[in-house]
C-alpha cells in the first residue's frame, strides 16, 4: 500500500477491476506526467486520452500538477517518492487493485 496523490474523476473513474502492470515504463521529462508506469486498463468512460496513437490506459504516474483528491482522467498520481520504490522494480504482470 502506498499514498496516492490523485485519482479518477467523477466523470472519468479510476478502474477498481484487478489490472496487472504491462511493464512499460517511460520518462516523459518537462510534461505533466513526467515518469509512467503502464496498467492493463482504462477508464470505462475513455476511447483515447492520447490523440497520437489513438490509445488510453491507466498508469501510476508523478505528476507536475497541484490537484489532489478525485481529478484525474483514471490514472494514479502518485509522489516522486512513491514511484521511486516502484520504478524498474515492480515487474510485469504484478496484480493491482485500486480500493
Amino acid at each position: 500500500t502506498h499514498p496516492v496523490l490523485a485519482t479518477g474523476s467523477s466523470s472519468r473513474p479510476t478502474p477498481t477491476a484487478p489490472q496487472f502492470v504491462v511493464g512499460t515504463f517511460w520518462d516523459q521529462p518537462g510534461t505533466t506526467t513526467p515518469r509512467v508506469i503502464l496498467l492493463s486498463t482504462q477508464s470505462e468512460t475513455m476511447d483515447d486520452y492520447d490523440k497520437r496513437t489513438g490509445t488510453s490506459a491507466t498508469a501510476f504516474h508523478t505528476t507536475t500538477l497541484r490537484s489532489r483528491g478525485e481529478v484525474s482522467n483514471g490514472c494514479i498520481r502518485v509522489s516522486d517518492d512513491v514511484l521511486d520504490v516502484l520504478w524498474h522494480r515492480i515487474p510485469a504482470g504484478t496484480l493491482v487493485l485500486i480500493t
